[in-house]
This record gives structure tokens, C-alpha cells and sequence, in this order.
């Protein structure tokens, strides 16, 4: 029996180390030249995170993320249906049903509401996305606490998609 666990844990380290290529490709092909710490930070931990169900999917444009099936997606510097560019956006979906979350990083004046800051996430929130926000320094200093926020908001957003669904009833999955 040990020399199959020593197999199976062969497998299991040859298997990371692929995972673990794919995950580098996928972040370096998506920064963009010019992004700051604080995006490249967020980025990986981003497409790293879970909605509550399962992995976030990276996906490299926004406009052409997966519009059926059971899945949230991330895009970096997403244009959001011919309307404005967000740091992050995300989407929880099971096939028609869908939840938007944008997560913006406040660079001008943090912590400030600011009359423009307040227009663009009215701007968003009236196109039905939520939207979440960090400072630079909230991310450099601490990212998992912000990367756990935004799983927090996606398992809400998840559990209300299923439950649109007809698939989540009373806070519990229906496995009938």
C-alpha cells in the first residue's frame, strides 16, 4: 500500500506543479503593462478565489464570459457592456440567472465621497452591479482580508442566483 500512496502522491505533486504553470500563464498574460501593485495583488487572488461553491473562473474578456451554465467568472480591467472600465468584475450565473459585482480600488482622495466617485458607482449600481471598493494600501496591506470580502459578496450573490434558480430554498440547497 505505500508504494501506491508514494504514486499517488507523485501524481498529486506532478498535477500541482501543471496547475500551478497554468495559473502563472493566466496572470501574466492578463496584466496589463501599466497596472499598479495593488492590481497585480488583487489579481491573483482574485482569480484564485471561491464564490462559497467553487473556484472563480479567469476569463480574459468580460463581454465574453460564459453566459450559461454554473459559474462565476473574474475579468481584470473590465469594460462592462459598452458602459465604463472596472478593475475587477465578476459574475455568478447559473444559466439564465445572474448576479454582477464590481470591485473598484479608490485612488483619489481614499476613504473620501467624493461627488465623481459617487456618480460612477451610481453609474454601476444603476447598470444592477454591486460594487465593492479598496484603497491601495487596504489591498498591499492586507489582501486576503479584501480577497475573503469579495468571497463574502459572492456567496451572497451565488445563494441568490440559485434561489432565482429555484435551486436554493430557505438558505439550503434542494437535493430533492
Amino acid at each position: 500500500m505505500d508504494a501506491v500512496e508514494a504514486e499517488a502522491r507523485r501524481r498529486f505533486k506532478e498535477r500541482a506543479v501543471q496547475v500551478l504553470e497554468t495559473l502563472e500563464e493566466t496572470y501574466f498574460d492578463a496584466l496589463a503593462v501599466d497596472h499598479t501593485a495593488a492590481e497585480a495583488v488583487l489579481l491573483a487572488h482574485l482569480m484564485t478565489a471561491c464564490d462559497g461553491y467553487k473556484e472563480v473562473l479567469m476569463i480574459p474578456d468580460w463581454n465574453r464570459r460564459p453566459r450559461a451554465g454554473w459559474v462565476t467568472s473574474v475579468a481584470f480591467r473590465a469594460t462592462l457592456d459598452r458602459g465604463p472600465t472596472v478593475p475587477f468584475a465578476l459574475e455568478a450565473r447559473h444559466y439564465e440567472h445572474a448576479r454582477q459585482l464590481a470591485v473598484t480600488i479608490d485612488r483619489d482622495r481614499p476613504g473620501e465621497r467624493l461627488p465623481g466617485k459617487l456618480r460612477r458607482e451610481n453609474a454601476l449600481i444603476a447598470r444592477n452591479y454591486r460594487v465593492i471598493s479598496f484603497t491601495e494600501l487596504e489591498i498591499l496591506a492586507d489582501p486576503v482580508d479584501c480577497r475573503e470580502r469579495v468571497e463574502g459578496v459572492l456567496l451572497d450573490m451565488v445563494d441568490d442566483v440559485l434561489t432565482d434558480a429555484g435551486i436554493m430554498i430557505q438558505g439550503s440547497l434542494d437535493t430533492a
